[in-house]
């Protein structure tokens, strides 16, 4: 009888001989245990509720499961983390970001908690937390990076992160920040509206000395660009709270600051902001993975690391 011919090469740590589903992908082997990768999520459940109909290892070999649109990267370090043995595999901050979308994008909850444990103790740049956030749909990713964006000047962000950006998610972003700095250049040029206390003699001067204060000094605070020093609304409206203009009349100056705290002026920055964050959620997780050159450019990005 002659002998069935393999339809690929065998990979090196993921082909178990007692395994019992065989999967290709490229020119890869894999044979796996189909029980453990179901037990996992719905979707492997759901390929393997079957099995693979076995008529012998070699015929079951020469007839391998293809897996489309996975690469062997990809399945290999999914099967790493699965088939852990210890110390475990030697994972970068670009492995766990790929196991967090795949895990994400096959249903793996165990897995996707594994690899957000493993990030959380890792430094991630803002723009890649809130492009990982956004496809695996990971609220608090989001907003957390949104909320550092948003109040740092862009033109910092590193080139090298930036093309690892998806374009429609970084124009989003893009916007967000200029609507935020036109709020604020607005702050300094369309001046709150100032509250006479009822026995005020000289308005006039109090306007005049109101404006010189409120541009020179508060807003020049409030507009400063300075990644150290750059306010938030609520940092922005205890330091208005705290405000001082000694040669104008105190009874105005208080009005004047109970009135534009209470109207909500400094809210209207982080309604901007909790716009973008729900239209990044709202994105979902329908991001496709990465190709290959997106792969390669992460995978410098982590070597750098």
């Amino acid at each position: 009888m002659l002998a069935v011919k393999a339809a690929g090469v065998r990979h090196p740590r993921h082909f178990h001989c007692d395994g019992n589903i065989h999967i290709i992908i490229a020119n890869t082997l894999f044979c796996v245990h189909g029980s453990m990768l179901a037990k996992q999520s719905s979707f492997f459940q759901n390929m393997f509720k079957d099995g693979q109909p076995l008529e012998g290892e070699s015929v079951a070999e020469a007839k391998p499961v293809p897996f489309p649109g996975l690469s062997v990267r990809e399945f290999e370090l999914i099967l790493d983390v699965l088939y852990w043995i210890h110390p475990g595999p030697q994972l970068s901050v670009y492995d766990h970001l790929l196991l967090l979308q795949l895990s994400d994008k096959f249903d793996m909850a165990t897995m996707k908690n594994f690899a957000l444990e493993k990030l959380d103790k890792r430094k991630i740049p803002p723009i890649l937390r809130l492009q990982y956030g956004v496809k695996c749909n990971i609220a608090d990713w989001v907003e957390t990076a949104y909320e550092q964006l948003l109040r740092l000047p862009l033109h910092r962000i590193p080139t090298s992160h930036l093309i690892l950006v998806d374009g429609a998610l970084l124009l989003d972003v893009v916007r967000t920040k200029s609507a935020c700095d036109e709020f604020r250049r607005n702050m300094f040029l369309d001046l709150p509206t100032l509250v006479h206390d009822a026995d005020c003699r000289s308005p006039e001067a109090c306007t005049a000395t109101w404006k010189m204060a409120f541009r020179t000094g508060f807003c020049a605070s409030y507009l400063n660009t300075d990644p150290t020093n750059y306010m938030t609304a609520v940092d922005a409206t205890l330091a208005f709270r705290d405000v001082s203009v000694p040669s104008m009349r105190y009874q105005c100056l208080q009005l004047t600051k109970d009135y534009i705290i209470l109207s909500g002026v400094f809210r209207e920055e982080d309604e901007i902001i909790q716009s973008a964050i729900q239209a990044g959620l709202g994105r979902g997780s329908t991001e496709p993975l990465p190709n290959e050159e997106e792969t390669a450019l992460l995978m410098q990005y982590a070597q750098q690391q």
